[in-house]
């Protein structure tokens, strides 16, 4: 599988909507498999959460904030947002 880094536009753009529909469908497990087990994850207003345990968990809050039990969704709305990495950066 490709990286984010080496994707193309409409590559990125594809993944970004399987994102977002698992996201919706809630499921956080299959959007945690996409991070490396050292994986780090930069979220807005919060500690930097590093490793895919905590980034799944991370997921499986997010997915459960959105969406109630009913199906309807919160006013919260999130935006996912893709940033290429230098090897520098690895």
């Amino acid at each position: 599988m490709a990286t984010l880094a080496t994707l193309e536009k409409q590559g990125v753009e594809q993944f970004a909507r399987e994102f977002e529909r698992l996201f919706y469908q809630g499921d956080f497990a299959a959007m945690a498999s996409f991070y490396t087990e050292d994986a780090q994850l930069l979220v807005e207003d919060q500690e930097l959460i590093q490793g895919r345990p905590a980034i799944s968990r991370f997921w499986q809050a997010a997915c459960q904030a959105a969406n109630n039990r009913n199906g309807v969704s919160k006013s919260r709305r999130y935006t996912f947002r893709t940033r290429s990495a230098t090897s520098e950066e690895r």
